[in-house]
């Protein structure tokens, strides 16, 4: 009987092993953050970066992931990292601060999959700002002296954002206002030669308002050809005066149509703001804005006509950037958005949102949230922190979607493109020594971020089960004897 007594004590210890082996309290929640959520981790950690702003994530055509950001602590700086090798490459400031640029915020990226280039803006200044642009063949952009030396695009502005069409024609809208900043509007360029030169500036929204207000603008082409951009009013008294709205153009800029006013009141005293389109395949058009709920709508033929607005989830108030979405190989659409304190994201499956996922819950205040798929099925999240830390952060998950594999990208990309664009030096970097290596150059460790696909995250359960039973059976064998 003794030892039936003992056999059942290591039993149950056996058991308890196994429970605290196979179901650990770190992989059911970090820091309360949803358990299909990596860890989020500070991409700044092998850099000199020390006051980043406006992460930009983007995914190429060879489903490789590009990461920028701006840096603007004493000498502004254009941060870039890649995953192109398999493993993240070290953060490098490939473009810093010169005579004529004294920030570098607001960042606005595309990759052209014609020419496998990369296409960027930036503006120089918090309000009435220069607008600035640079490129660099993809295969080349951790080299600082393969970009373009920037170029001025436009002056007195917010912000500019920049798209790219079937054809690799580059296209870019950005604000403009009156001395007084009570007639603002958004004004929009084209270039047709992969950015060698640009066209003369179209104003396609103008109002007068009641408060001097500052103009946002926000670009997307579908792959029709058609020009999608919201456009955010916002009084620089903040609270006093906002409006989103929308305006389109249906033959790739050429004309332009009614600017649409899509709310101008909102729920709340802080009114409306950061309205966005994004564009996926020819005729999936969406538009996501604050109001300041989390708000939302469709459109499946292009933009003729449109879903009622919807909120997305249900949170507190907050204009710290745009409620992104990026598109899955399956064609589901995925969001991420933030609060004080929290980061979300969820996804909908062409009719309704799904549950919000927490990846965020630390004392941090998140701005600047951006998201991309990448390898048909990586979903990544890449958000700035405006506390004391001024890090950037990145997370990421896999979801239910086919995966695409990745391919090298070709030799031909990591030249000057076809055009003979000025100023892409394809000279190649020193060779390293055997030096130690500085901050930028050490390699950043991202644990389990490599490029495969999880296992079954049911399989360590499905396992303790089958152990667990045959141990009861065991147990019920011996009283049987």
């Amino acid at each position: 009987m003794r030892h039936r007594t003992l056999l059942i004590h290591y039993l149950v210890s056996l058991v308890l092993l196994l429970g605290v082996f196979f179901f650990p309290v770190s992989s059911i929640s970090a820091q309360g953050t949803s358990p299909i959520w990596r860890q989020p981790v500070d991409l700044t950690q092998a850099s000199t970066s020390s006051n980043a702003l406006f992460p930009l994530i983007l995914c190429d055509q060879y489903q490789n992931t590009h990461i920028l950001w701006s840096d603007r602590f004493e000498e502004s700086a254009l941060y870039y990292m890649n995953d192109v090798s398999g493993d993240w490459s070290a953060p490098i400031d490939v473009i810093t601060n010169s005579d004529d640029i004294r920030l570098m915020i607001k960042l606005s990226a595309v990759i052209d999959d014609n020419s496998d280039v990369l296409h960027v803006l930036w503006v120089d200044q918090w309000i009435k700002g220069t607008m600035h642009y640079s490129r660099v063949p993809i295969g080349e952009a951790s080299n600082p002296r393969a970009w373009t030396e920037s170029i001025p695009l436009a002056t007195g502005t917010e912000n500019g954002s920049i798209d790219v069409d079937q054809d690799g024609n580059l296209h870019v809208v950005y604000g403009n206002s009156s001395g007084d900043n009570l007639e603002v509007g958004i004004d929009y360029i084209r270039s047709d030669d992969g950015g060698n030169s640009w066209s003369t500036p179209v104003n396609i929204v103008s109002k007068k308002v009641p408060f001097p207000s500052d103009p946002y603008a926000e670009i997307a082409v579908d792959d029709s050809g058609r020009i999608h951009v919201g456009v955010t009013y916002r009084s620089q008294d903040y609270g006093s005066y906002s409006e989103v709205g929308y305006v389109r153009s249906i033959d790739n800029g050429s004309t332009w149509s009614e600017y649409e006013l899509i709310d101008d009141l909102g729920t709340a005293w802080q009114g409306v703001s950061t309205i966005a389109p994004y564009a996926f395949g020819e005729n999936e058009i969406h538009l996501t804005w604050h109001d300041p709920r989390r708000m939302h709508r469709w459109s499946n033929d292009g933009g003729d006509t449109w879903s009622e607005p919807e909120e997305i989830m249900r949170l507190g108030a907050a204009f710290g950037g745009p409620n992104a979405l990026t598109q899955d190989s399956a064609g589901s659409v995925h969001v991420v958005t933030a609060i004080n304190q929290g980061v979300y994201s969820a996804k909908w499956d062409g009719s309704m949102w799904g549950p919000a996922e927490r990846i965020e819950d630390r004392e941090i205040d998140p701005h600047g949230q951006e998201i991309a798929i990448c390898q048909g099925n990586k979903l990544q999240v890449v958000y700035d922190d405006r506390n004391d830390s001024q890090k950037i952060w990145y997370s990421s998950r896999t979801v239910d979607a086919p995966r695409i594999s990745r391919s090298s990208i070709p030799v031909e990309s990591f030249s000057t493109p076809q055009n003979g664009s000025p100023g892409l030096q394809t000279e190649q970097p020193a060779a390293l020594t055997d030096a130690a290596p500085s901050p930028s150059q050490v390699p950043l460790q991202i644990e389990g971020d490599a490029d495969q696909s999880p296992g079954n995250p049911l399989t360590p359960l499905l396992i303790a089960s089958g152990v667990v039973i045959s141990l009861i059976f065991v147990v019920f064998l011996i009283f049987r004897r």
